[in-house]
């Protein structure tokens, strides 16, 4: 398994330095990247507003970005999975240090793949882009569905370069649990474009990601009782339950609020 995940790699000039010296590796580069995506919707906004003209560009850009991340998160699933396999198979299986290892053994051989999947959260940043330029509200925020998606794009990064970073030894159930939803989610995003019929299954999506942030808060348990034991950072455990639990509280309420305007809905057809 850890050969086959080796030869998914992709070996990039210049990934072999220390962490800092990376392309956007260091810390104050992911701070000051957080305010320049706020930024850019705002410039965004102010140019290019729900362009009725630009609309086939953008809908062939939101396919093609899609379908990308889609065959993205695939791929980043399936070499983690094969790491973590491997890992977790030399130490015959170990449940508790799964999530509470020290010497992080569960992360050895993980820096290539944590690295880009923290890169790809830049990325991503096209998703806000394509959705202002489709004249969506989401600077300022109107409405929580909105607020949820700036901010969960805004924080994202930082919450990954912890992983990528170490501070915590289950850090790879973030990215792990995070590249699987996606893959179905983005693959839902580039069909329900093109065919309306799959937006009966979006209802799906939502609840897939409560349960992943379900998982990861789990695995967050030991490290809070014990951080140092774990081989986790305070601030890395803090920062995750602090972001993992804003996720959690208006993934619901949006997939509440989905449900309650689906059966006024079904109620009101009916009524006809």
């Amino acid at each position: 398994m850890r050969s086959m995940a080796q030869a998914l790699e992709v070996k990039v000039p210049g990934w072999e330095k220390p962490m800092d010296e990376r392309f956007l590796g260091d810390q104050t580069t992911v701070i000051i990247l957080a305010v320049v995506y706020l930024i850019s919707l705002q410039i965004l906004k102010s140019n290019a507003y729900g362009v009725k003209s630009l609309a086939p560009a953008v809908k062939l850009v939101s396919t093609v970005n899609n379908w990308v991340m889609c065959v993205y998160s695939i791929y980043s699933f399936v070499g983690m999975s094969l790491v973590l396999a491997a890992n977790w198979a030399d130490d015959g299986f170990p449940i508790f240090k799964a999530v509470c290892d020290p010497e992080k053994r569960m992360l050895r051989g993980m820096d290539f793949w944590l690295y880009h999947f923290y890169l790809s959260k830049f990325w991503e940043w096209i998703d806000t882009w394509i959705l202002v330029l489709k004249g969506k509200p989401v600077w300022p925020p109107s409405n929580s569905q909105f607020l949820l998606h700036v901010v969960h794009h805004c924080v994202t990064a930082s919450i990954f370069w912890l992983s990528w970073r170490e501070e915590l030894s289950m850090g790879y159930l973030g990215p792990l649990t995070n590249s699987f939803v996606h893959i179905p989610m983005y693959g839902y995003y580039c069909l329900s474009e093109h065919w309306q019929g799959v937006r009966n299954f979006g209802v799906y999506i939502t609840p897939t990601q409560i349960i992943q942030f379900l998982i990861v808060m789990a695995g967050l348990v030991p490290n809070t009782i014990s951080p140092a034991e774990c081989g986790s950072t305070p601030r890395a455990v803090a920062w995750w339950w602090i972001t993992y639990t804003f996720f959690l509280c208006f993934f619901t309420k949006m997939f509440m609020d989905k449900m309650n305007a689906r059966s006024a809905r079904l109620k009101a057809e009916k009524g006809l």
